[in-house]
């Protein structure tokens, strides 16, 4: 089971980029420079995209963090917080943690989820944005692996260990990392020092592909029945 309880939160506030001079795969796969601002971006098509801002929130200087919420028009849908157990899909650490790293995401009641944490509550993240009306629908596929690289200490800049679980959390498929898919395992496959001193991990993840889409819920199907009358029948 890949669930945590993150007892601590690093925020990097990284500078912004001029993140449409060029669109290239390395923008989304690692954070830092070249990369996308996770906190005010997300990776779409190799680009980094700027996230949109809640409905009744407004922006705040210096890098403060807001809450993430659906677009205009649509609202979060998420399968059963059993499903999202049996996905690897679902921890206990708090509400910041959820939203900020693992959205779309869900806190679920009841709260706490760890006694010797009163802020803590239970996250799940095996959500969609939806059109107002559907609903996320997801069909399961083959199996993969995958090796993802993290940088753990040395150099200048800090460690984000809740950012290093959440890549450890989420597959990546030919090179995008997909939210949907399964991670079924993970495995450190190496621990090793580059030439600038800095530490990196190597970690195999087994994952599965899970294509999710938004679907419209079925139309009712009304069969006529016959009345008392045209069936014969004496009412009495």
């Amino acid at each position: 089971m890949l669930t945590t309880l993150f007892l601590s939160i690093i925020f990097l506030i990284v500078a912004p980029t001029n993140i449409f001079a060029e669109c290239v795969p390395a923008q989304c796969n690692e954070r830092g420079a070249p990369g996308c601002n996770w906190e005010t971006e997300y990776c779409v098509a190799y680009c980094c995209v700027l996230k949109p801002t809640p409905a009744g929130s407004s922006p705040t200087p210096g890098g403060s963090y807001e809450y993430q919420g659906c677009s205009a028009g649509q609202a979060l849908s998420c399968g059963t917080v059993a499903e999202a157990g049996s996905q690897n899909k679902k921890f206990c650490g708090y509400k910041i943690t959820c939203n900020k790293y693992y959205w779309p995401s869900a806190f679920n009641q009841p709260e706490p989820c760890n006694v010797n944490n009163v802020a803590s509550t239970t996250c799940t993240y095996n959500c969609s944005c939806c059109p107002i009306g559907q609903y996320r629908s997801c069909i399961l596929g083959a199996s993969y692996t995958n090796t993802v690289s993290l940088y753990v200490g040395g150099g200048d800049d800090p460690v984000d260990g809740v950012y290093n679980q959440m890549m450890k959390d989420t597959c990546y498929r030919d090179g995008v990392k997909r939210r949907n898919d399964i991670v079924v395992s993970i495995t450190l496959k190496r621990s090793y020092t580059k030439k600038d001193n800095t530490e990196w991990q190597d970690w195999e993840q087994s994952c599965r592909v899970q294509n999710c889409s938004c679907k419209a819920p079925p139309t009712p199907t009304l069969t006529p029945s016959k009345s008392a009358c045209a069936s014969g029948v004496r009412m009495t």
